[in-house]
């Protein structure tokens, strides 16, 4: 099987266990805020809003942060795969042509 093919695997995989780890964790969030809210004396709307605030928070800033990632993080990558060409270079002292 070819290297890209197992990684191709591996990322799905792990995609949907964090899926599922995420879907857990808002489970036991929803279990334990009714006990908030049974303490807290909080009324549905205000109830709502703390279900609904982390949500909202993680929608809103997916689009910010995935452009961000996608302009960014490459050119990150790039600039670190080329310091490590350059120290490899310098180390072995032969130059690296593709």
């Amino acid at each position: 099987m070819r290297t890209a093919d197992i990684r191709s695997r591996q990322i799905l995989w792990m995609s949907t266990l964090a899926f599922a780890a995420c879907f857990a964790v808002w489970t036991i969030f929803s279990i334990i805020g009714i006990g908030i809210k049974a303490e807290l004396d909080l009324n549905e709307t205000k109830f709502g809003l703390l279900i609904a605030t982390p949500i909202l928070t993680g929608s809103l800033f997916r689009m910010p942060l995935g452009i961000w990632s996608d302009r960014y993080a490459a050119i990150l990558r790039m600039e670190r795969a080329v310091a490590a060409d350059r120290r490899l270079e310098q180390g072995i002292g032969v130059k690296v042509t593709t």
